[in-house]
């Protein structure tokens, strides 16, 4: 039976391990904090599960909240131009989404991964220890991208990624003035807002974050940690002048705690691989550590959970060969790029496309097309839902979104139609 060690307990490591165990191989995950940790560490900014990565988690029967987490069937967006007008309109997902704080979600991931087999240690990795660990298995994957570990994995100035630093204020919220069915997005240029359901550990509630750029935003001058009340009234603040539609649905609306609120930068990168360590030793790269995308376009476990999909279907086609260097490289290259028909072969790429086309929305050198999208998505559901339902597979776009003339031919057909 071949050894694989994960190293890091997030969306994409819990995800491969569970798919490992179940394929019958013998998985050791190491975490840097228990299940009990996980549970009562500060909220982190909330992601989606697609439909796509949700039938992913099904097939492993990870959906432990099934009956309690409230269903995302679309979004509605608001785009509010510089001159002030807005256009809006709703799109639908082929199937519901969901959305599960990440405490509850890796936690319980965290034991159950334990309960099926598989050797969980609790402890921090250093370098020397992977040099350890190297030769113990037959792979060592890394999960984790902070740290003395995410040095191993250098930039990949070749990934043409050009995504800028954001910083994400988030507040979870009851007595918000709506519904469940779909989630409010709202873009300008000064920011995005997502308001959308979620399940913490406190019960269903609404997460409402804003995104900016870090380096020219509002939220970069708050005081370090306001408290909840304080990030909120703040947060009011800028909905109220960028996302008024966001800021009726908020207005009544009270943290659910003391730990309600959260600021964060991301930095998105593109990293090679394959880390070598100082002995010459190999290890593979997975999640965060190497991908890092843009939040604006919500695809944060979306990618994760695909890249581990890919990478399991890949290690267990390898069979009994070695996990070499060239083997490692294929595997990320395969799907962040493609071209080929293997597992999301190409959905890396394709993820961060949408987000420098969304980011790019606004600037003045924005495509043309783009903007009669958005005004052929307002009086025609079939666009709307295209553009909406998209999301959940970013490969979708390349097929019809980026080129002008198959948008527009689009366009003509719906509205033919």
């Amino acid at each position: 039976m071949r050894k694989i060690l994960i190293i890091g307990a997030g969306q994409a490591g819990l995800h491969l391990g569970h798919g490992l165990v179940a394929a019958g191989y013998d998985v050791t995950l190491v975490s840097a904090e228990s299940s009990t940790d996980i549970r009562h560490k500060r909220p982190h900014v909330a992601q989606f599960t697609m439909p796509a990565a949700r039938g992913l988690e099904r097939a492993l029967n990870l959906e432990f909240w099934g009956a309690d987490a409230p269903e995302i069937f679309g979004a509605t967006l608001h785009l509010y131009t510089p001159e002030g007008a807005a256009v809006s309109f709703s799109g639908a997902f082929d199937g519901p989404a969901t959305s599960v704080d990440r405490r509850a979600k890796m936690a319980d991931w965290l034991e159950s991964l334990e309960d099926r087999g598989a050797k969980v240690v609790v402890q921090g990795v250093t370098v020397t220890d992977l040099e350890y660990f190297a030769r113990m298995f037959d792979l060592v994957v890394v999960a984790v991208g902070h740290g003395e570990l995410g040095e191993l994995f250098s930039e990949n100035v070749g990934s043409s990624m050009t995504a800028r630093p954001r910083i994400i204020a988030q507040a979870l919220l009851d007595d918000v003035a709506r519904g469940d069915e779909r989630a409010i997005v709202a873009s300008s240029p000064q920011a995005r807002v997502i308001l959308a359901p979620t399940l913490t550990p406190q019960g269903v509630c609404h997460a409402l974050f804003i995104v900016e750029d870090a380096n020219a935003g509002t939220i970069d001058a708050w005081a370090s940690r306001p408290r909840p009340t304080e990030q909120l009234a703040l947060m009011r603040d800028l909905l109220s002048t960028h996302a008024p539609a966001v800021y009726e649905a908020v207005a009544d609306a009270t943290p659910i705690d003391g730990l309600s609120t959260t600021v964060q930068t991301i930095r998105p990168h593109v990293r090679h691989p394959v880390g070598r360590l100082p002995s010459g030793g190999t290890v593979l790269g997975l999640g965060d550590v190497v991908i890092s995308l843009d939040p604006i376009a919500c695809q944060g476990w979306t990618v994760s959970t695909m890249a581990a999909t890919a990478y399991l279907d890949r290690i267990v086609a390898h069979a009994d060969r070695l996990f070499d260097t060239a083997w490692m490289a294929d595997t990320f290259a395969a799907f962040w790029s493609g071209p080929g028909n293997g597992t999301y072969a190409g959905a890396g790429r394709a993820s961060a496309t949408l987000a420098a086309a969304l980011d790019g929305m606004w600037s003045p050198n924005a495509p043309a097309h783009l903007g009669e999208i958005v005004t052929a998505a307002s009086t025609h559901p079939a666009v709307a839902n295209r553009f909406i339902g998209d999301l959940i597979d970013p490969r979708r776009y390349e097929s019809w979104l980026y080129d002008p003339d198959t948008a527009r031919g689009f366009i003509r057909q719906v509205a033919r139609q």
